[in-house]
């Protein structure tokens, strides 16, 4: 039935007598639903939204409307305030179709926002289309049912965007992921705690910023007690959240998916959630313990310049680049200089590269070996004209 179905926003002035169908369809759809929909879309409310140009309706080829979202703007935010579909069309991802063609309409605004009570465990739909968990409120329904905050961001420069920016040209952007936040910022003890500790040494707080992606708040969110919940959610804001775009989420999520298994498990999709965010914040450091994502560190550094390191081997790569401005000689200042950093685990990958860079330097004289420095080893090919 899928293929019977366009997706549109209602247009405010239809060929006759499809109007008043689409309206009609619309509040039997909510009568219908009403026990888990906000108020009622009366005939004048559903007219106002058309009239905005903010109601999408999946249509079918009887041309009845069988699904339908409706949002607002406001302050420069998108607000989805009903997404509903009709029994008979269900399990044939309308619900998500309708709000990615919000999210695609509304693409000019800074965010988009929906509220939704958490016994209807539309976690998936959310999460799925980009959005995360912000927080938690008191809902306003009879059964006092919490209600959960989700935000998608769409990267619009504003004020934390430029902060950000600035940030990651006067220090390195390394993001942690949840189990090393929770290391970080907690007392219990855990197998590797130690390890993630490193990351609290004072003299990395000149060259390192700390920072942690929006897809923490989904990795929280899986909390069953609401009050452990918003606890940890809180701790999250001693951090910088760095920010996201969702036109670049979708890109790179598609690009990284082929390092993923195509069943994915929650924990995979928040893995790759992690570290599609840090690829979209320019992060030049991913810090896991995680042995699936440990693994992925060659190919996504190739594609992205994001290195993927455990606690200690990050250390370890920030004192090499904390010592580079002392082992570049004078007078390669102003040549073109091509420099490496190798961290920990690539010095085979370095050796090979080295061994043919001085087979050349034997007939061209253009190499030179600046250092080597234990576990972490820096190259600098000096190539000049002459």
């Amino acid at each position: 039935m899928a293929s019977e179905i366009k997706i549109i926003r209602i247009p405010f002035k239809p060929a006759s007598g499809k109007y008043d169908n689409y309206v009609a369809s619309i509040i039997t759809l909510w009568r219908s639903h009403s026990s888990k929909l906000g108020e009622l879309p009366s005939e004048e409310k559903i007219l106002e939204y058309i009239s905005k140009h903010k109601l999408i309706g999946v249509i079918s080829a009887s041309d009845q409307c069988v699904a339908y979202g409706m949002y607002r703007e406001i302050n420069q935010v998108a607000q989805i305030k009903h997404i509903c579909v009709h029994r008979d069309w269900r399990r044939q991802r309308l619900g998500k179709q309708i709000v990615e063609k919000i999210i695609d309409d509304a693409s000019h605004l800074y965010e988009a926002k929906v509220l939704c009570r958490r016994d209807y465990n539309l976690d998936s739909l959310w999460k799925s289309c980009g959005f995360v968990a912000i927080k938690d409120r008191d809902g306003r329904n009879q059964q006092n049912q919490p209600i959960t905050e989700w935000v998608l961001q769409y990267g619009r420069p504003n004020l934390l965007t430029l902060l950000h920016e600035t940030t990651i040209i006067t220090k390195i952007c390394a993001v942690i992921d949840t189990n090393i936040f929770i290391d970080l910022t907690e007392d219990s003890l855990t197998r590797n705690k130690e390890d993630s500790l490193v990351l609290q040494s004072e003299w990395l707080s000149d060259d390192v910023e700390i920072c942690v992606t929006s897809e923490i708040f989904n990795d929280l969110d899986r909390i069953s007690s609401r009050q452990a919940r918003e606890e940890r959610k809180a701790r999250v804001h001693h951090f910088r959240v760095i920010p996201d775009s969702q036109e670049k989420y979708s890109e790179i999520k598609k690009v990284t998916s082929k390092y993923f298994s195509k069943s994915l498990t929650e924990q995979d999709k928040s893995d790759m959630g992690h570290l599609v965010r840090a690829i979209v914040g320019n992060a030049q450091c991913f810090i896991t313990r995680d042995t699936g994502l440990l693994e992925l560190d060659e190919p996504i550094y190739q594609a992205f310049g994001l290195a993927i390191l455990r606690p200690s081997d990050f250390v370890l790569y920030i004192d090499s680049l904390s010592q580079e401005a002392k082992y570049q000689p004078r007078r390669f200042l102003g040549t073109t200089i091509e420099a490496q950093l190798v961290v920990p685990g690539k010095q085979k990958e370095l050796v090979e590269e080295w061994l043919y860079r001085v087979n050349y330097a034997a007939v061209a004289g253009k190499c030179q070996l600046i250092r080597q420095r234990g576990s972490a080893t820096q190259v600098m090919m000096h190539c000049s004209d002459g």
